[in-house]
């Protein structure tokens, strides 16, 4: 969906400030951003972000001067119902060669020749289509500095994903009070998608597949559910998880919860500004290996506007360093052989950096409940 919100004003000034002085450091003449988070980010609109050929929504910020966005003219309407800081809307109709205006558009900012930074994620074809208007440009790949930026969350940001935190707390709290022996198995993920979509926020199942396992039959005893939850408000997302128990645990589940209560213990003693991000991933897979398991994906993973993870990411590698205002999840985690279906048994959460430490967006119990 088109990302558009008018009533929460986020201060752009202050990021274009910020994001033009990387620009003059790298040598940029100015970025282009397609659809997606980073175009909202910067500008409070965007399109959707199926990228060109299917659509091209993008905008140009040059490092001195005002801002052209390309679209179709469905998009210039969502555009100008954001009410964002943008109003050179330079539009072609769907199936119209969109090169004649993005060449217009880019000798009108002086941008026929110059370095021009872009995300990483930038789809090919439109990579050709700005070099196809533009072949005289350098596009230099500027990721990592707009996820800079982008990773250490302001006030108004952390209120957003605190809210969408609440949001999905009362998700798992539901989800552990219907999913009982005998209970409609299809009934706990109506139940938990309702009591979730209040107050603008907009629920969402990260992992849906162990509830479709359940939805037609009830709910028997030693059943498991990877209750898996997304939110979002502000077009800010959430994403936490739970492991729910219906009735009873056997003995081997018990163990490896336990391993992750440990293991999520140990890596939230470590989180506090100055500590490397690789550090929480290497220091997961050591606990739980010692175990004789295994951590097998990334222990953590950034919140912020990209429905799927974002930086920082924890993982292997990585060279973050945690500053106050980041906002991640820590997901200690094994997979359960379970011969007909994917069994994650983990425990997700969000916490935000602070000055000393943390503080944990998500809060329901990780207690077994059964």
């Amino acid at each position: 969906m088109p990302l558009v919100i008018k009533d929460i004003v986020h201060n752009h000034s202050e990021r274009l400030e910020t994001i033009r002085e990387k620009m003059k450091g790298a040598d940029l003449a100015a970025i282009y951003l397609s659809a997606g988070p980073s175009m909202f980010y910067f500008t409070g609109f965007s399109g959707y972000g199926s990228g060109w050929p299917i659509w091209l929504t993008s905008v140009v910020i040059p490092v001195q001067g005002e801002a052209i966005a390309f679209l179709n003219g469905m998009h210039r309407d969502i555009a100008a119902y954001a009410g964002s800081w943008v109003s050179d809307f330079r539009t072609h109709d769907d199936g119209e060669d969109p090169v004649p205006v993005m060449r217009q558009g880019m000798s009108d900012l002086g941008l026929s020749t110059g370095r021009i930074g872009i995300e990483s994620s930038l789809w090919s074809a439109e990579r050709e289509l700005i070099l196809e208007a533009v072949p005289a440009v350098d596009l230099i790949d500027f990721q990592e500095a707009i996820d800079d930026l982008r990773m250490v969350k302001d006030d108004l940001e952390q209120s957003l994903i605190r809210k969408a935190c609440r949001a999905i707390d009362t998700g798992i709290k539901t989800c552990y009070e219907t999913a009982k022996v005998g209970s409609p198995g299809k009934g706990v993920p109506m139940a938990v998608v309702e009591s979730m979509a209040t107050d603008g926020i907009i629920p969402a199942a990260r992992n849906f597949d162990p509830f479709r396992y359940f939805v037609h039959r009830d709910m028997r005893d030693g059943d498991v559910i990877s209750c898996d939850l997304g939110a979002t408000h502000g077009n800010y997302v959430g994403d936490a998880a739970r492991t729910v128990f219906v009735g009873s645990v056997s003995e081997e589940l018990n163990n490896i919860y336990d391993i992750l209560i440990d293991t999520r213990g140990q890596l939230l003693e470590m989180i506090k500004p100055g500590t490397r991000a690789e550090d929480l991933h290497n220091k997961a897979c050591d606990l739980v290996a010692r175990t004789g398991y295994q951590q097998t994906w990334r222990i953590g993973h950034g919140i912020g506007l990209s429905p799927v993870h974002e930086q920082p990411l924890l993982q292997s590698g990585s060279r973050v360093i945690l500053k106050p205002g980041m906002i991640f999840t820590i997901d200690p985690g094994i997979h359960y052989p379970d011969p007909k279906r994917d069994l994650p048994i983990a425990i997700e959460d969000v916490l935000v950096v602070t000055e000393d430490g943390y503080d944990l967006l998500t809060t329901y119990t990780t207690k077994v409940i059964t």
